[in-house]
């Protein structure tokens, strides 16, 4: 008997949360737009968490090998954002290093590429005038107004931060409790699915 009474308490007990998926953005950019990688990073800022972060190689530390670093990014992220300038496309690391690395993973559908033009340049002879552009390429970023930019900002980021979030979902396990019925179909349950889109939707709006 009390074998059987421990096998039921131990069915009883509550579910261990669903671990989120960790998504990370890694954003390529040439270093003379850091000001640029600024304006992302700021703009991104009030959607991160645990579970969605961003990095650059403003994040190696002092005494870590650098190459290493960007490599092992480049291998772990899920997407990439790429701010495309003149300077951008005649880096000669981001050209023989970073890009192919990027273009590679994105084919065998491991990484999704946003790439953004800050400037007008001649994208239809580049290795990415195959790929959609996140904002329109006769719209470069630099050649706008102030508040134009950080509406465009605003909205690039938004739509990274969205398709994020449509990738962080993760199915609960499915686990018949003692007396039959589905513990995902309880309301404590919805509930905590609401509260957490709820959160979602206020990090977008702060956006």
């Amino acid at each position: 008997m009390a074998a059987t009474l421990s096998t039921v308490t131990a069915l009883r007990r509550p579910l261990p949360p669903t671990p989120a998926v960790r998504h990370r953005v890694f954003i390529s950019y040439a270093r003379k737009d850091i000001t640029w990688l600024k304006r992302f990073q700021d703009k991104l800022a009030p959607a991160l968490s645990d579970s969605l972060n961003i990095w650059s190689d403003q994040d190696i530390a002092a005494g870590q090998n650098w190459h290493e670093c960007i490599e092992q990014q480049l291998a772990s992220a899920s997407a990439a954002l790429l701010l495309v300038s003149d300077r951008f496309l005649n880096s000669s690391y981001i050209s023989s290093v970073e890009l192919p690395k990027m273009l590679e993973r994105h084919q065998n559908g491991g990484l999704k590429i946003y790439w953004v033009p800050l400037t007008d340049e001649l994208y239809e002879w580049t290795e990415l005038a195959p790929l959609q552009p996140v904002w329109p390429i006769d719209q470069p970023l630099k050649g706008l107004s102030p508040p134009k930019r950080d509406d465009a900002v605003k909205q690039i980021c938004k739509t990274v931060v969205m398709d994020a979030h449509q990738l962080m979902i993760v199915p609960p396990p499915q686990r018949e409790s003692p007396d039959g019925r589905d513990p995902g179909s309880a309301s404590g349950t919805s509930r905590r699915r609401a509260g957490a889109a709820d959160r979602r939707r206020g990090a977008l709006d702060r956006l």
